[in-house]
């Protein structure tokens, strides 16, 4: 079995507006977002997952995988429902955590 690695992918909003008012459709999509990275916690893929706390064009989602490939990690990426509908824009990092806090 391949050694699991780390993976970084940012999220960032296609249209800033939906972080103050969202359309229906884009708080559907939040709320899939959502369990799909609860799913991912669950099944030991997702290290961490949050966003940057102002609501512009700049906000940036952050989530970290651990898995086999970077071709897992990109198909995990564009499975995201923010991602599969359009709603963010995507980037995919390798990514090795230097110091890390136990909690």
């Amino acid at each position: 079995m391949a050694e699991l690695q780390e993976w970084l992918y940012i999220l960032r909003p296609n249209r800033p507006e939906m972080l103050v008012d969202p359309t229906y459709a884009e708080q559907i999509h939040v709320r899939e977002h959502y369990a799909y990275q609860k799913h991912l916690l669950a099944n030991n893929i997702l290290v961490h997952t949050g966003r940057t706390r102002n609501d512009d064009k700049d906000m940036l989602l952050l989530v970290i995988v651990k898995t086999a490939s970077g071709q897992a990690a990109q198909d995990l990426m564009l499975a995201d429902p923010l991602v599969k509908n359009g709603l963010m824009s995507a980037t995919l990092y390798p990514y090795w955590a230097a110091l890390q806090r136990k909690c």
